[in-house]
């Protein structure tokens, strides 16, 4: 995901639907719109055979007009 545009923001992947402390990506963005920066996230989770699993990929915007863009999650199945 990306933030720009003079804004705090935070994200994490997780299961639930509020921000894993654990797992925070924090970012700060000087105050100029065409400056962006990257966040990346990584989480393994296990699975169990016919079991739904959702995840989320939750952000926070902490000073105002953070823009939060081009967020996306890939899912990869890895049996054992």
């Amino acid at each position: 995901w990306r933030i720009s545009g003079g804004a705090t923001a935070r994200c994490s992947i997780t299961t639930g639907t509020s921000i894993d402390l654990a797992f925070e990506q924090f970012a700060r963005m000087p105050n100029i719109a065409e400056v962006a920066v990257v966040l990346a996230g990584t989480r393994g989770y296990p699975v169990i055979n016919g079991v739904l699993l959702t995840v989320n990929l939750v952000c926070d915007e902490l000073i105002p007009d953070a823009n939060i863009y081009d967020s996306s999650l890939t899912a990869i199945f890895a049996p054992t």
